[in-house]
């Protein structure tokens, strides 16, 4: 895969997973009929390759990431088995802050104390 191809996959490759993870009807057509799905976003395989979906790594491979994505597709140029992994929605642990994790979060510096830019409290 050249750098042209990397980056049109890339690119198709974070549109699809933004989809799968934000519309429910996008990620059930991902597991019916991947190829149509992918589809929408430029990506396509060759003529009697299989595409497997798949939401977890196989065992005793690394963590993914993307470069584990991009050799995961790569893969299927040899092999005619394309992979894209999807993997679940991430989850976020929605909070809310008390007091204390607002002064980590600020760093303890409040309205009178300078931060070395020019504004309306350092004058």
């Amino acid at each position: 895969m050249n750098a042209d191809q990397r980056s049109r996959f890339v690119s198709a490759y974070t549109q699809i997973l933004l989809a799968a993870w934000s519309s429910r009807q996008f990620a059930d057509e991902l597991a019916d009929d991947p190829l149509v799905a992918i589809a929408q976003f430029g990506l396509e395989i060759p003529d009697g390759a299989e595409i497997d979906v798949c939401q977890h790594i196989r065992p005793n491979h690394a963590e993914p990431n993307l470069d584990f994505a991009v050799s995961e597709w790569e893969s299927g140029e040899q092999s005619g088995m394309f992979r894209l992994y999807v993997p679940s929605t991430p989850q976020m642990h929605l909070a809310e802050l008390d007091t204390d994790d607002l002064a980590v979060l600020s760093a303890g510096f409040g309205a009178s104390q300078c931060c070395c830019t020019p504004c309306c409290c350092c004058e």
